[in-house]
């Protein structure tokens, strides 16, 4: 014979199923979503797809040096100096401010013109193919010539968003200078790393 819950037991199974809900809710929630973002599939020999699910990784793409030896032997004359001194003249000629230009360019690779993303951005200052085109720039973006394609795409975005801040601007050269102005955690860093001493 099944005998009634008293009150007091009634109570406590009520507060631990609240508290596995909110367990639930708030720890385990937002990692179920971050692995559902960090979804990878990959193709395991003599197997179907499996997924590999990545809870705790980062949600910035992860740029890593090109892997190419012809690319390395031909942009291992650019030391991180040589390519600071680079974009600062390229800034200098365009009319950029020179510190945006730099800042951006250490927050995209580190001063390394053999880096490459998860995108397909290529060189220093991590420029699209298309973005290149889309300012004139033709060659390899491996590079000065990548340099020159991440100033000139700066410029258009000083151009369009010079009112809303240097915030707004670095937002618009990550997310793309056809959106409105607006204020990222990509800008705050940059502008952050741009007015650093």
């Amino acid at each position: 014979m099944i005998r009634p819950l008293s009150r007091g037991a009634f109570a406590r199974a009520v507060l631990v199923a609240l508290c596995l809900f909110l367990v639930q809710a708030f720890a385990v929630a937002p990692h179920v979503q971050a692995a559902a973002r960090a979804q990878t599939w990959t193709l395991v020999p003599g197997d179907a797809y499996r997924v590999r699910i990545d809870v705790f990784s980062s949600p910035s793409p992860v740029r890593r040096e090109a892997s190419d030896l012809n690319l390395q032997l031909a942009t291992g004359a650019f030391g991180r100096g040589a390519v600071a001194a680079l974009v600062r003249a390229k800034a200098e000629a365009l009319g950029v401010p020179v510190k945006l230009a730099l800042a951006i360019a250490r927050f995209e690779s580190g001063l390394r013109m053999s880096m490459h993303g998860a995108a397909g951005e290529r060189g220093a200052m991590q420029v699209l193919p298309q973005t290149a085109r889309q300012v004139g720039v033709t060659g390899n973006l491996y590079g000065p010539a990548g340099i020159e394609a991440g100033v000139r795409y700066l410029r258009l975005a000083l151009a369009l968003h010079r009112r809303a801040g240097w915030c707004a601007v670095a937002s618009a050269y990550n997310s793309g200078v056809w959106r409105g102005p607006r204020c990222t955690r990509y800008g705050r860093t940059v502008v952050a790393m741009a007015v650093r001493p």
